[in-house]
């Protein structure tokens, strides 16, 4: 079983998938610049790329949006089609081909969400994702993603953190969890675009830097 796998059966599973409202809010927080953005489209489609175990995506439906989840691993589709009975919203879920791309035709997504997932990826590997994005994004659409701060994530766990940024946690239940903590200066290339429209360092959301831009 991947690690990824290991993690949502472990960690993430809630058998009751219950609401919990703080949970919730911080959620919301982080959907709010990304909502803002999307309020000029009439047809609100969106890709919650590596949805997780659904949480944006049950968030997004209960707004009214058409929101395609796309995740490799198989454990969270199962809770992500759980959360989306249990809001009583319609979530639509698509197979990806390989770990950086999705199986939809180009340019028939308004905005791709990427959220809480980039800190697990390399850069090579982030640069994928994006490229990947831009490939189904209208003219105008949005990629919207969150990172990491550049500092030790704080943890009462025993963790390692290397010249390069590579955070490793050496104990407790996410053991052998590993995430790349960039500098702004990498995620500022990443969205280096005329039309970047957010910048946020210090967000309501668990500290994660906030970035989101037009598609060309």
């Amino acid at each position: 079983m991947s690690y990824r796998e290991t993690l949502y059966k472990s960690i993430y599973y809630d058998p009751e998938l219950k609401k919990n409202e703080l949970s919730i809010q911080a959620r919301e927080d982080t959907l709010d610049i990304f909502t803002h953005a999307m309020e000029e489209f009439e047809q609100k489609r969106v890709l919650d790329f590596y949805c997780g175990t659904g949480k944006h995506a049950a968030l997004l439906a209960e707004k009214g949006y058409r929101v395609i989840v796309a995740e490799t691993s198989v454990e969270a589709l199962k809770i992500t089609a759980e959360r989306a009975k249990m809001y009583d919203v319609s979530l639509e879920l698509t197979s990806m081909t390989s770990p950086f791309s999705v199986k939809l035709p180009d340019k028939v997504i308004n905005g791709v969400i990427f959220i809480d997932q980039a800190d697990e990826f390399k850069d090579q590997e982030l640069q994928k994702i994006i490229d990947e994005s831009h490939r189904l994004l209208i003219k105008g659409g949005f990629i919207f993603m969150n990172f990491l701060p550049k500092e030790p994530i704080p943890t009462k766990y025993k963790f390692n953190l290397d010249t390069k940024g590579v955070y490793t946690l050496l104990e407790g239940p996410e053991k052998g969890r590993t995430v790349y903590l960039r500098e702004n200066k990498l995620i500022e290339r990443f969205f280096a675009h005329k039309f970047l429209i957010v910048d946020l360092f210090e967000t309501k959301s668990g500290r994660r830097r906030v970035l989101a831009k037009r598609a060309n």
